[in-house]
């Protein structure tokens, strides 16, 4: 068995599955309605769809219920689902792997640049938005189809990994950016406690 496979980066591995989980759960119904108003755009999509450009979320959202009930809501989920989880998961799991081998593989040293930042945090966020990306680009291509009621045999027509340089951008540097603010957060909490104390 793999040294770096430990218990603690289970619980790491885990704990982003289970936010992943959360997320689609609370989060799915509202971005199906959102993805709805932005896409029927077209008068004719949206007679059809008894949706208008101008209907409110609130509208938007009983239109799509009424049709369709909790289904609809959920619409485009269950790659999401399935996705979010594995994706949360490898952003964590990746960025928490990748500051273990860093330390303990490869022996490097730590180094605060600036005096602010240590590098390796920097570097395991970047490790951890590319795990994310490689996750999220199919299964949110998957969903977002789904949510416009794209027919099933027109899923995987086109390329899954459309918007993949834009997508893998966007992770690094959110999950980069999240990660420098954790360690900011901790060192500033470690000061703050000290001259209290």
């Amino acid at each position: 068995m793999n040294e770096y496979l430990s218990i603690p980066s289970a619980i790491t591995f885990a704990a982003g599955a289970s936010y992943g989980m959360t997320t689609v759960i609370v989060g799915q119904p509202l971005d199906t309605i959102k993805t709805r108003m932005q896409s029927f755009t077209s008068s004719t999509t949206a007679n059809t769809m008894k949706e208008r450009t101008s209907a409110s979320m609130f509208q938007t959202g009983r239109n799509l219920f009424q049709r369709e009930g909790i289904r609809g809501l959920y619409r485009g989920g269950l790659p999401l689902f399935i996705g979010g989880s594995l994706m949360r998961s490898a952003q964590f799991g990746f960025s928490g792997q990748a500051r273990t081998i860093m330390k303990d593989r490869w022996g490097w040293k730590e180094y605060k640049l600036g005096g602010i930042i240590e590098y390796q945090v920097l570097l395991a966020g970047l490790a951890g938005g590319v795990g994310r990306a490689l996750v999220e680009i199919p299964t949110d291509v998957l969903k977002i189809r789904r949510q416009v009621e794209q027919p099933l045999s027109k899923l995987f027509s086109k390329s899954l990994f459309d918007g993949t340089g834009v997508t893998m951008i966007r992770n690094i540097f959110l999950f980069t950016g999240f990660v420098f603010y954790i360690d900011l957060s901790k060192q500033l909490c470690q000061s703050t406690t000290n001259v209290v104390l």
